[in-house]
C-alpha cells in the first residue's frame, strides 16, 4: 500500500521528493470510563527527510501522544502514518522492534541514563543490545560522544555529570543506531538557558549534517523558531503555525 498523493508542501513541508514520514487521518483516542478523550484528531502532515520540525501547544495537548505514535510506541485508533511510504499499521510486532531499534532515535526530557554505566557504556547500549560487536559499538560510541562534545567525558559514571551532559549523552544514545528519525521530547526542558542553547545547537546541525529528520515537541519558543517550520497541537488538531 502507498500513501496518498498529496500536494508537495501543502502542510508547510519542504516538499522536495516523497516524504519520510506521512501521516494520514490520524486519530488516537484514550478511553476513560464511558468517556472517550480524543487526544489527535483527523491529523494529516507529512515530514521531509533532512528537515526539522517544532511541535508546540499547550500542556496536555497530544504532543508526546503524537511522537509516541510516530516512533511506533503507541497504537493509533485509527488512520495511518507511512514511514518510507510503508504502513506502521500492517507491519508485524517484529517489525516494528526493529523499526524503534533502527529507524528512530529517542531523546526524553528526562535523560533516562543508566547511572552504574559510564558514559560511553550507556552510548554503546543500543548497539550491544542489537547484537553489534562490542569493538565496533565502542568505535560509534566514540565518535558520536566526540560529536556532542563529551568524549572527555565518556569514562565518567552518569551519575557524575551535569544535567547538561547526561542530555548530551542521550542524544549520542539515541544517534548511535543512525536512525532516520530523532524524535526529540522537551529535550532541553530541564535545563538552564544557556546549556538549552548547546543542546539546541547540536540537534538543529543534524538535518543537514546527517540528513536526519527531526520532530521536536517543545515550549522553548527560541527552539522552535529556530526549526524549518512549526506544527500546534490544538484541540487535538495539528496544524502549521507561522514563525
Amino acid at each position: 500500500m502507498n500513501p496518498p498523493q498529496r500536494t508537495p508542501g501543502d502542510d508547510g513541508s519542504k516538499g522536495i521528493g516523497p516524504p519520510l514520514v506521512c501521516v494520514e487521518n490520524l486519530r488516537k483516542v484514550f478511553r476513560s470510563g464511558d468517556i472517550d478523550l480524543v487526544v489527535i484528531d483527523d491529523a494529516n502532515f507529512e515530514l521531509s527527510s533532512g528537515e526539522s520540525v517544532a511541535l508546540v501547544g499547550e500542556s496536555g495537548a497530544g504532543k508526546t501522544t503524537l511522537l509516541y505514535l510516530l516512533g511506533a510506541l503507541d497504537n493509533m485508533t485509527s488512520g495511518e502514518i507511512y514511514f518510507d511510504t510503508k504502513p506502521l499499521s500492517q507491519r508485524s510486532e517484529t517489525e516494528l522492534a526493529e523499526f524503534r531499534n533502527t529507524s528512530i532515535g529517542y531523546v526524553w526530557q528526562n535523560y533516562h541514563l543508566l547511572p552504574e554505566f559510564s558514559a560511553l557504556e550507556n552510548v554503546m547500549m543500543p548497539l550491544l543490545i542489537g547484537e553489534v560487536n562490542r569493538a565496533d559499538a565502542e568505535k560509534a560510541a566514540w565518535r558520536w560522544l566526540d560529536e556532542v562534545g563529551l568524549a572527555d567525558r565518556a569514562h565518567h559514571q552518569a551519575g557524575e555529570l551535569s544535567g547538561g551532559e547526561q542530555q548530551r549523552v542521550a542524544l549520542a544514545r539515541s544517534l548511535v543506531t543512525s536512525p532516520r528519525l530523532l524524535l526529540a521530547d522537551e529535550p532541553t526542558g530541564n535545563l538552564d538557558v544557556g546549556t538549552a542553547q548547546g543542546i539546541m545547537d547540536i540537534v538543529l546541525a543534524l538535518p543537514a549534517s546527517h540528513d536526519l529528520t527531526v520532530i521536536v515537541a517543545t515550549h522553548n519558543l527560541t527552539f522552535a523558531g529556530r526549526c524549518d517550520r512549526i506544527l500546534r497541537i490544538e484541540a487535538g488538531r495539528v496544524m502549521p503555525q507561522e514563525k
